[in-house]
């Protein structure tokens, strides 16, 4: 991934983690908002390199968890152990087809909101959980399966508009011409 598409990529989280953190999405089916914010870690994890997939995890999950009544640090460790774990499968993993694309977002956004619970149900304060939390969890994860393989399409394609492609560099160069014989 370019640093250009990385910026935009942060860029990108800000505004979801504002839009969301603030709760002005709208109740979606079962009355679930739709985070997207795994789904960007998805796409970091995926297209980027180390560095860029935990630092995208780090800042969505701090930016998210300053806006929202969430305890600071909870969707940071979350959405990290999440990036560990697509980076962990990217060796195995078609990235480029979108049902492998969707596989992971759903799965990801899924595991985000189940270790989110966890860590506040271990550590702070104890939210209220029960089986009608499971359906939740899957509606999340079915959001993040489709809007998985968009997100992909809609980066890589702002990415190829706004980089360009770099020619590799010869020492042979083949535009110049070689006059044999005398003139």
């Amino acid at each position: 991934m370019s640093r250009i598409a990385f910026i935009l990529l942060l860029a990108l989280a800000a505004l979801l983690a504002f839009v969301e953190g603030r709760g002005w999405t709208r109740e979606g089916l079962l009355g679930t908002r739709i985070d997207a914010i795994p789904v960007l870690v998805v796409y970091a994890s995926l297209r980027g390199n180390f560095p860029q997939a935990l630092g995208a995890a780090a800042f969505a999950g701090l930016l998210f968890d300053s806006l929202s009544v969430s305890p600071l640090g909870t969707s940071l460790l979350s959405l990290t152990l999440a990036a560990l774990l697509v980076i962990r499968l990217r060796g195995v993993v078609l990235r480029d087809q979108a049902l492998a694309q969707a596989v992971l977002g759903g799965m990801v956004s899924a595991l985000h909101p189940a270790v989110h619970l966890t860590i506040l149900w271990i550590f702070g304060p104890r939210p209220p959980m029960g089986w009608e939390t499971l359906p939740h969890i899957g509606v999340l994860g079915l959001c993040g399966a489709v809007l998985s393989p968009l997100c992909f399409l809609l980066l890589d394609r702002l990415e190829a508009a706004l980089t360009y492609e770099r020619k590799p560099f010869s020492r042979f160069r083949s535009e110049v011409e070689i006059k044999r014989g005398r003139d």
